[in-house]
């Protein structure tokens, strides 16, 4: 039994908090019951609520497959007892077993009247309802926000996930939706945890945030997010985020890394031209202040034997300060971050080699 007992934990646990391999292989409670759920981009709040219901209802029939499995499998002492009425713990286990599914289906009955409007997620959505405003349009408005590709979709793990529309932050739980509308909901970032991944690794933080709508009877809910995904997070609604002073963001190792490619960068000679610098071909906002051309030694270069030697680079100043310390960044071994400032890197456009030697500022000159 104890054995069987194990199998099934795990296999329960994989149910209820597929990995992401189950998910990539079509093998989560939403995937493998996609049938009678319909689709989601044609009628997203529908397909929430069914999805919540069948997955409240198998989630319920857990511990009762768990009996009919001892049953089936006949694991002696405990058949005896689980057919034994007058066992009263075996009885009440029967009986909680069989009461919780059916109290699910009740509930899902109930919900699934006049087109899922008693459904905790239209519930909430019918907060927002006013004079002018029903709960089909809503719904209507949420499904059509839902299909544009102006939304992003933040994944908070395989079974929850945050989602911006142009007037909706939605929050998808595993059996409802939250809802709050932009134009009048507070966003507070109010803690921030790291975990430590590994000892030479800087951590994994995650901020958690209250969403609280200013309307009265509105559901206040939070969100926990990657810090990672904040900037998204922040970009895409209307409203600014409060940041409480306490909070401090972690910077990723490729942020850290380019305030020393700065720095280093900075005590090389400046670059000068006469050309009129135009705006960076990265990220098209700030003007394009750097400059490619060798200027190390040999005896600068280590390893020169075995490490490509850098080379004369012909492009014209293209590239700000910031894209080309990610652009750095981005082409070295992360698992060994201590070699980046001494590594070498290829021009994003000509493909030569050049080192943080050959960085130079720009800086333009007026015959």
């Amino acid at each position: 039994m104890s054995l069987y007992l194990l199998v099934y934990l795990l296999w329960c646990a994989l149910i209820v908090w597929p990995p992401a391999v189950f998910s990539a292989a079509g093998l989560t409670l939403a995937q493998l019951i996609s049938a009678p759920l319909g689709s989601e981009t044609d009628s997203f709040v529908v397909y929430q609520c069914r999805r919540g219901a069948l997955t409240a209802f198998v989630h319920s029939a857990l511990p009762l497959g768990y009996l009919l499995g001892m049953l089936l499998r006949d694991l002696p002492p405990h058949t005896d007892m689980l057919l034994e009425p007058a066992f009263s713990w075996w009885k009440l286990a029967w009986t909680l077993a069989l009461i919780i599914p059916i109290y699910a289906l009740v509930k899902i009955a109930e919900w699934y009247r006049d087109n899922w409007a008693l459904h905790p997620a239209c519930k909430n959505l019918a907060q927002y309802c006013d004079s002018n405003t029903s709960l089909s349009s809503l719904i209507a408005s949420v499904n059509a926000e839902y299909k544009s590709v102006q939304k992003i979709i933040i994944s908070t793990n395989e079974t929850n996930k945050i989602i911006v529309t142009g007037n909706w932050i939605i929050k998808v739980g595993f059996y409802d939706l939250k809802f709050a509308q932009q134009n009048d909901t507070i966003m507070i970032v109010k803690t921030a945890d790291t975990h430590q991944l590994s000892p030479t690794s800087g951590g994994e933080q995650f901020i958690n945030i209250e969403v609280k709508s200013m309307r009265r009877n509105c559901v206040l809910f939070h969100i926990r997010i990657n810090s990672l995904d904040f900037k998204d997070l922040q970009s895409n609604v209307s409203r600014p985020i409060v940041i409480l002073p306490n909070i401090v963001f972690h910077k990723t190792i490729i942020e850290k890394f380019i305030e020393v490619f700065l720095d280093q960068i900075s005590l090389n000679d400046k670059y000068e031209t006469e050309q009129d610098l135009e705006l960076c071909i990265g990220c098209m906002q700030t003007v394009a202040d750097i400059k490619l051309y060798k200027q190390c030694t040999n005896a600068q270069q280590r390893g020169e034997e075995e490490v490509e030697q850098c080379q004369s680079c012909g492009c014209r100043p293209m590239w700000c300060a910031d894209c080309m310390g990610r652009w750095f960044a981005t082409r070295q071994d992360p698992d060994h971050p201590e070699t980046w400032l001494s590594n070498k890197c290829t021009c994003p456009l000509c493909r030569q080699v050049f080192c943080l030697l050959d960085v130079h500022y720009v800086q333009v000159v007026r015959s």
